[in-house]
C-alpha cells in the first residue's frame, strides 16, 4: 500500500472527507492487518484539522471583496475626470456670466482678447470686437440693476465705444468689403440702439452724455455706403 510522507497535507480536504478517509484506513487496517501506526494516524489528522481552520481563515479574512475593490480603483480616475470636468464647465460659466466687480472678470476679458487676436482676417477680427462691444452693452444693463456698482457703468460705456471704433476701423481696411462686413454694421448698429437706449432712463447724467454720444456714433454705421 502506497504511504502517505509525513508532513504532506491533503488539499481541498473537509471534515467529512477526513472522518471517510480515517474509516477507509482503519477498515483496510482489518483486512489487510496493520497499515498506518497511531503517530501517523494522530499526525494526519492535525494536518487536515490544520489545512481545515487554514481555509476558514482566509474565507473570514477575505470574503471575496477583492473584484469590488478592484473595480473601486477602476471608477476612480474617471470620477476624477467627471469632477474635474464638471468644475471647468461650472467656471466656464461663472466666467462668462461675470461683469465688471467679479473676480473672474479680469479672466473674461483676457479670453475675449485672446480671440480677437487669434482672428485670421480682418473680417474676422472685426466681427469679433462688435461681438465684444455687445457683450459690454449687455454688462451695463446688469450694472443698472446693481446701486453697489452703478459707478462701474462709465467704464464699461467707455469699454463699449472703444471696441466699436477698433471694430469699425477694422472693418474699414477690408480691401473688398462687398456686402458682408456692411451688412454686419448695420445689424450691429440697430441692436446696439435696441439695447442702449431704453437704458438711458437708469443713467445719471453723466453716463446720459456718454450713452448719447454713443448714439450719435452708431447711427452713422446704418446709412448705406
Amino acid at each position: 500500500m502506497r504511504r502517505l510522507r509525513p508532513g504532506r497535507r491533503l488539499p481541498n480536504a473537509s471534515r467529512r472527507s477526513q472522518a471517510h478517509l480515517l474509516k477507509h484506513m482503519a477498515g483496510m487496517n482489518k483486512r489487510l492487518g496493520g497499515g498506518p501506526s497511531p503517530e501517523f494516524r494522530a499526525r494526519l489528522r492535525e494536518e487536515l484539522d490544520a489545512l481545515q481552520a487554514d481555509k476558514s481563515t482566509e474565507e473570514a479574512d477575505d470574503p471575496a471583496p477583492a473584484p469590488s475593490r478592484r473595480r473601486r480603483f477602476r471608477l476612480l480616475p474617471q470620477a476624477v475626470t467627471i469632477a474635474l470636468t464638471g468644475a471647468v464647465v461650472v467656471t466656464g460659466f461663472a466666467t462668462y456670466c461675470s461683469v465688471p466687480g467679479d473676480v473672474l472678470y479680469p479672466v473674461k476679458r483676457a479670453a475675449e482678447n485672446t480671440l480677437v487676436n487669434l482672428s485670421t482676417s480682418d473680417v474676422q477680427r472685426g466681427e469679433r470686437e462688435l461681438s465684444s462691444a455687445r457683450t459690454r452693452a449687455e454688462e451695463v444693463a446688469t450694472l443698472l440693476g446693481s446701486p453697489e456698482r452703478e459707478e462701474l457703468v462709465g467704464t464699461t460705456l467707455k469699454d463699449m465705444e472703444d471696441t466699436t471704433r477698433l471694430a469699425i476701423a477694422t472693418l474699414s481696411r477690408v480691401k473688398h468689403p462687398g456686402a458682408r462686413p456692411h451688412t454686419e454694421l448695420q445689424r450691429f448698429a440697430k441692436e446696439q440702439r435696441n439695447m442702449v437706449e431704453p437704458m438711458l432712463p437708469q443713467m445719471d447724467a453723466e453716463t446720459q452724455r456718454q450713452a448719447n454720444g454713443y448714439l450719435n456714433l452708431i447711427d452713422g454705421l446704418t446709412s448705406p455706403g
